[in-house]
C-alpha cells in the first residue's frame, strides 16, 4: 500500500539524548548547590536515573506525568540525603530542570533538514511521544517545528505510554490512514518497534551499531532514515 503518513519519536530521533543528559547533569549541579548536598552532580544523577528508570519500568504501559515520576524520585534522594522534600525544595528542583533544559537542549544534526525533505504533499507527518506536554512545548518553542508537522500525538493524550496500541492507533486516526500505509521512526526497539508492529505499521529503528530484525529497517540517524523514508515514498507514488 503507498506511504501516506510517516510518524516520528522526539527523544533519541529528534531531540538529541546527550543534550538531554547535559541539561539533566546541570540541573543536578544547580539543585546540589541550592540544597547544600554533599554528593557529587554526577552521584545525584546516577540516583536519579537508576530511581526514574525502575518507577517507569512498574509502570508498563500506564502513564504518569514524568514532573510526577520525577517528585518521588527526588523526594527518595533527599531522603537518603538526611532531608524532608519540602514545597521549596521541589520549587527549586523544578527551576533548575527548566533553566538548564532550555539552556542545553539541541536537535540531531539533520533533523529540521529530515523533517523539511519530508513534508510534501499527501504525505502526513507526525510525532508519537511519550514525554510531557510541557517538555514537548519547550521543545517545540525552542525548535520551531510545528511547520512540518501535521499532528502531536502523546502519552498525556491518550493516557497510555508506548507501545500501547492506543497511542499509535490515535496518530493514525488523525492521519486519517490505515496501518499499511504508515511508518514510524524511533530509537526504542521495545517502545517504538514494538508499538508500531503491534497495530500493523513498518518500522525504523535509529540505532548507532548493530542491527534488528524486529525492524523493517534499521539505520544510524535520522538523515540515514530520511533517506529510507524518501526511497520509499518514490517507490510508492
Amino acid at each position: 500500500m503507498p506511504l501516506k503518513a510517516i510518524f516520528l519519536d522526539m527523544g533519541g530521533t529528534l531531540l538529541d539524548l546527550e543534550s538531554d543528559r547535559r541539561a539533566h547533569l546541570e540541573m543536578m549541579r544547580a539543585f546540589r548547590e541550592d540544597m547544600g548536598l554533599p554528593t557529587s552532580p554526577e552521584e545525584l544523577l546516577n540516583r536519579y536515573e537508576t530511581l526514574r528508570e525502575e518507577r517507569i519500568r512498574r509502570l508498563g504501559t500506564r502513564w504518569q506525568q514524568d514532573r510526577d515520576i520525577s517528585r518521588g524520585v527526588v523526594t527518595s534522594i533527599l531522603r537518603e540525603e538526611g532531608l524532608s522534600m519540602t514545597r521549596a525544595h521541589w520549587d527549586a528542583f523544578l527551576a533548575a530542570y527548566w533553566r538548564e533544559h532550555r539552556r542545553w537542549l539541541h536537535l540531531y544534526p539533520g533533523a529540521r533538514k529530515a523533517l523539511s525533505a519530508l513534508h510534501r504533499p499527501g504525505i502526513h507527518i507526525g510525532l508519537i511521544s511519550d514525554v510531557d506536554e510541557d517538555f514537548l512545548q519547550l521543545c517545540l518553542y525552542k525548535f520551531p517545528l510545528e511547520d512540518h508537522l501535521d499532528s502531536i500525538t502523546t502519552s498525556e493524550e491518550t493516557g497510555m505510554a508506548k507501545p500501547h496500541e492506543e497511542i499509535f492507533m490515535r496518530a493514525l486516526s488523525k492521519a486519517e490512514c490505515e496501518p499499511q500505509e504508515a511508518t514510524h521512526v524511533g530509537d526504542s526497539l521495545d517502545r517504538d518497534v514494538l508499538g508500531a508492529s503491534k497495530v500493523g505499521m513498518r518500522s525504523i529503528l535509529i540505532r548507532s551499531q548493530g542491527t534488528d530484525q524486529s525492524a523493517d529497517y534499521v539505520v544510524p540517524d535520522i538523515t540515514a532514515a530520511c533517506q529510507v523514508l524518501e526511497r520509499l515514498v518514490e517507490e510508492d507514488h
